[in-house]
């Protein structure tokens, strides 16, 4: 017995049939029988597989990370495939794709036939960029002709990369040599790699080898020719795994002992970037930075700043000096411009007010050397040996304050301080020597260096007659026209500790006595 459904099914439906029978002789008993089946209807179904490849060796996923370009390497290509899947009873064929993120190309239209079962894909590329991971993760369509049932097919799925742009951040900080003629250098190493919209990354680096020269050669940058002290100075010269982040970075310290002269000590890391890749993809970094040698202590004659006024305005505030505060270049050059002859007059000893002067001449060094490149409160102390306590200590206890032997000690003391204060005013330390010659090379300087002008005795002429108020020592403000023929300050030599050695020296003159050399408007700081 057949049968014909006659209703348009749009799905599978079950048919059940059930037969009745009489059973004869039996007075009326009937039996009965049921069966059922399936009635297929047939369909056009596909879906859509969106996966993507970020060149790391991994093949097609449903993630994954790519680079833009960066120093050293350009832009990764991004494939993304679309693969669409007939699991319906129907051939599909003419398939449009619609890619979803809007910065790839567009995909082919895959023509078919595919077949029951079967599959068919295209792919499209496109360089890694922040604009095109913006656009991500992007879902994507497909819409294929179903060919005898007619009607279409549609399916979707999504996928995801990113676009990261690597970077290595290295920093390095030498400083200057020591009592113990060490110069530490530190290495900071960052991985700094970003995501979209700024946002950290997600790639570690690895394998980072570190590879740190010194040239005494060349000051900084390096002319490439240093030797290598990476396995000598570094204790680890490579990091295993870098993770993004600050939080993550790996300093690395070292020592340079011994150098007789500045040095440029440059650092290269180089890292492998962790994708996975089988041949991988690595990024490098440098930095460098000087080691010095003898810089950061800047020294004048009070003589000096007593004939330059311009640059005396630069530091002679905010500093007591044998029991008066300083309040400008005027009072600063007072100090060390004042006449002995009416120092005396007042109750001063000769030799209170040499120290006076060179007391003056000393704490103004001592601010001017911090601010140097590579100076600091204390950077006179390992250039100026001899003195228990260091240079800088010294300098304040003889000079600065009401308590200071300057203000209250008795001759005996301010003897001392004298050799010693004025000593380190007339020293000329040398950033950088002839090893052959010995000659000064490189003298230490203000940063940027000060502009060349001629020395001004205006202020010192118009102030040796006057007297600072000294209220720890009893000496008051005066002023005596009969000191009108007094002198300002010039040339002497260290023996006599008498005022103004060299009152124009300028970086490297080894001259103690006022030479020709010397003469202002010659010199610069």
């Amino acid at each position: 017995m057949t049968g014909t459904v006659t209703d348009n099914l749009s799905s599978d439906s079950c048919n059940r049939g059930t037969v009745v029978c009489d059973i004869v002789g039996s007075g009326g008993k009937t039996i009965t029988r049921n069966n059922e089946d399936v009635c297929d209807v047939p369909t056009c179904e596909i879906t859509l597989d969106r996966e993507v490849d970020c060149g790391n060796g991994a093949g097609f996923e449903e993630s994954c990370v790519g680079w833009n370009a960066f120093p050293g390497m350009s832009a990764e290509d991004v494939t993304v495939r679309y693969t669409v899947n007939n699991t319906g009873d129907d051939q599909v064929s003419n398939c449009v794709i619609t890619k979803g993120n809007s910065g790839l190309p567009n995909p082919s239209t895959i023509a078919g036939p595919i077949a029951t079962s079967s599959s068919d894909d295209t792919s499209v590329q496109a360089a890694c960029s922040d604009s095109l991971d913006a656009n991500e993760p992007a879902q994507a369509s497909v819409l294929c002709d179903c060919d005898t049932l007619g009607g279409t097919a549609s399916a979707m799925d999504s996928a995801d990369f990113e676009c990261e742009t690597p970077g290595l951040s290295v920093t390095k900080s030498c400083g200057s040599q020591d009592a113990q003629l060490d110069n530490v250098f530190t290495i900071t190493i960052t991985n700094t790699t970003e995501a979209a919209n700024g946002v950290l990354g997600s790639t570690n680096f690895i394998d980072c080898v570190i590879t740190d020269e010194l040239d005494t050669d060349a000051p900084c940058p390096s002319d490439g020719d240093g030797m290598d002290i990476s396995d000598t100075l570094i204790p680890d010269d490579e990091i295993a795994t870098l993770m993004p982040g600050v939080a993550n970075q790996v300093q690395v310290t070292g020592t340079v002992n011994s150098l007789t002269q500045s040095a440029c000590n440059d650092v290269s890391v180089t890292c492998t970037v962790d994708t996975g890749s089988v041949t991988g993809k690595s990024i490098t970094s440098t930095a460098d930075d000087t080691c010095a040698v003898g810089g950061g202590c800047f020294t004048r004659t009070d003589g000096y700043w007593g004939l330059h006024p311009n640059k005396t305005a630069l530091f002679a505030t905010g500093i007591n000096n044998c029991g008066f505060d300083v309040a400008n270049e005027t009072e600063a050059i007072r100090e060390m411009c004042v006449n002995n002859s009416n120092a005396n007059a007042q109750g001063i000893s000769r030799q209170r007010v040499q120290l006076q002067r060179q007391c003056m001449a000393a704490q103004i060094n001592l601010l001017a050397t911090a601010a140097t490149p590579e100076g600091d409160s204390t950077s006179c102390d390992p250039e100026f040996e001899g003195v228990d306590g260091g240079i800088t200590a010294r300098i304040m206890n003889c000079c600065a304050g009401c308590d200071s032997l300057c203000a209250v000690g008795d001759d005996a003391e301010v003897s001392s301080c004298l050799g010693d204060v004025s000593a380190f005013n007339e020293e000329d330390f040398c950033v950088e020597f002839d090893l052959i010659t010995g000659e000064c090379l490189v003298s230490n300087e203000l940063d940027p260096p000060f502009d060349e002008m001629p020395a001004d005795s205006t202020v010192c002429r118009n102030t040796k007659n006057e007297v600072n108020n000294h209220s720890c020592n009893g000496a008051i403000v005066a002023e005596d026209p009969s000191e009108s023929n007094a002198k300002a300050p010039r040339g002497r030599s260290r023996s006599t500790q008498s005022i103004g050695t060299n009152p124009n020296k300028g970086p490297g003159n080894k001259n103690k006595g006022g030479n020709s050399s010397d003469s202002p408007g010659h010199n610069k700081i």
